[in-house]
This record gives structure tokens, sequence and C-alpha cells, in this order.
């Protein structure tokens, strides 16, 4: 959590750091491996297979959601799971030159 939204927000410390937890978790969970039945919360919180879809070349027009995955549904970005097989290629599905690899690095 930068200075700023705690400047914004007027957090405490601990409110700060609750937050950055929370959102740290949260990467954590999306970007793993594991295939979770999380049953009917699958419509309100994404999964790591929801993100693997938006990570596959075929798909990386959908399913942007970090957190919950209502917002796709209702925006008319979402793409099921379980119609991308599980091997799906990942990436841009495009070549990209070594000169441009350090700046996507850095995310500019």
């Amino acid at each position: 959590m930068s200075s700023v939204s705690i400047l914004v927000f007027n957090l405490s410390p601990l409110e700060a750091a609750i937050g950055y937890s929370i959102g740290t978790a949260v990467q954590f969970w999306e970007h793993t491996s594991v295939r979770a039945n999380i049953g009917w919360l699958r419509w309100i919180i994404i999964t790591p297979d929801y993100h693997r879809v938006h990570h596959s070349t075929a798909h990386n027009r959908s399913n942007f959601g970090t957190t919950f995955s209502f917002w796709d549904r209702f925006f008319g970005t979402y793409t099921d799971p379980a119609t991308v097989p599980a091997d799906a290629p990942l990436g841009l599905g495009e070549r990209v030159s070594g000169r441009r690899i350090p700046r996507m690095l850095i995310g500019v």
C-alpha cells in the first residue's frame, strides 16, 4: 500500500499493513497453479484457473478481475475457465523482441 493511499484514506499503520497483506495474499492466490473448487464463491472471487485464462494467448482480452470475478460477468469480458484447456499456451501470442523485455519487466 503506497503512502498516498495511507494519506488519502487516513489509515493507521496497522490498517495499512492489513490492506497490504490482503492484497499480497490475493496476488499469491491468483498466480498459483492450484486447481481449487471453491463452489459458489467462484461467482464472486477469482480462482487460479480464472486468472490463467487471462494469461492464455487466445483469451488474453478476458477475465480482467484481480480479486472479484463478478466484474467480468457484468462487463461481458468473462470467459469460463472450463472452456479453456489447462494446457492452453500462455503469453501475449506475439513475438517480443529482446529489446522490449527490460521495459516490460519494469512496467513501462
